[in-house]
């Protein structure tokens, strides 16, 4: 078994490029193989396994929290090319 759990779906909505809860990844169908989105994603589970208790809520609630989360989730993206091949940036 593959830790964390990554499942590869069609039910999320079309803007959504991939979703953590807790230590399950959902990940769309047509981004199966995209390291940089994986690893966005690994990076929620390891915020997750600091603070279990208060992740999802603070995740949730709080933006300035759901900021920092999604900052470092893309710092750690930019590390790693997309299924073209290509580096995720700011610009």
């Amino acid at each position: 078994m593959n830790w964390p759990l990554t499942f590869y779906v069609t039910n999320l909505p079309a803007n959504c490029g991939g979703r953590t809860n807790a230590f399950v990844i959902r990940i769309p169908v047509q981004y199966k193989g995209d390291i940089s989105r994986q690893k966005h994603e690994e990076q929620h589970v390891k915020q997750w396994f600091c603070l279990p208790l208060l992740h999802g809520i603070l995740y949730t609630l709080y933006k300035p929290y759901r900021q920092w989360a999604e900052a470092v989730a893309y710092k750690v993206q930019m590390q790693y090319p997309d299924l073209q091949g290509h580096y995720f940036t700011l610009d």
